[in-house]
C-alpha cells in the first residue's frame, strides 16, 4: 500500500519506484487551435477506437465490453471524440489485477501515467509525446467493472463530425 493506502498508487510506486511527482503539461488553449481537415477527424475517431479496444484486450473479461462512441462539442467548431468501453470481471480482485494489467500496457508503450488518489483504483495516461495528436486514457474500477475512456486532443473543425 501507499502513504494513501491506495492499492493503484502502490502497484505505481513499484514499477517507478524513483518518481515522486508525475506531472502532465497543461491542454493548449482551445483559442488557438488551427482548422483541422476532415480526416484528422475520422483518424481520431479511429485511434481512440483502436486504443480503448487494445487496452480491452489486455484483461480477461467475463464477456464483451459494452461500446460507447461519441463526439463531445467543447466549444463552438471544437470536437473531441470519445470511446468508453465498460468490461466487466469476475469479480473485485480481478478487476483491480486488470488495471495493474493495462497500467503495465500503457507504461510499456510509453504513455505518462498519473494514478488518482481516489476511493476506488483509477489512473490518467496521455500518449506518448510523439504522438501527432495525444490521446488521453481514463481507467478506472468500479465494483467489478473496468471502465476505459479514451479521448482524442481538441480538433477544430468546419462542420460538425458524425
Amino acid at each position: 500500500m501507499s502513504e494513501t493506502g491506495n492499492p493503484l498508487l502502490a502497484a505505481f510506486k513499484r514499477l517507478q519506484p524513483d518518481v515522486d511527482v508525475l506531472v502532465l503539461p497543461p491542454e493548449p488553449s482551445l483559442a488557438l487551435l488551427e482548422l483541422s481537415e476532415p480526416a484528422e477527424a475520422v483518424f481520431a475517431a479511429a485511434a481512440t477506437r483502436a486504443t480503448a479496444a487494445s487496452l480491452a484486450e489486455e484483461v480477461r473479461a467475463a464477456g464483451p465490453p459494452a461500446v460507447v462512441e461519441r463526439w463531445n462539442r467543447l466549444e463552438p467548431h471544437v470536437y473531441r471524440h470519445r470511446t468508453r468501453l465498460r468490461v466487466d470481471l469476475f469479480d473485485t480482485t480481478s478487476a483491480l489485477a486488470a488495471v495493474l494489467d493495462v497500467l503495465d500496457s500503457l507504461n510499456g508503450a510509453g504513455w505518462e501515467l498519473r494514478p488518482v488518489d481516489a476511493p476506488t483504483p483509477w489512473l490518467i495516461a496521455r500518449s506518448p509525446l510523439a504522438s501527432i495528436r495525444p490521446l488521453t486514457a481514463d481507467v478506472a474500477v468500479h465494483g467489478s467493472t473496468l471502465v476505459i475512456t479514451v479521448e482524442s486532443a481538441p480538433l477544430r473543425l468546419e462542420q460538425a463530425p458524425s
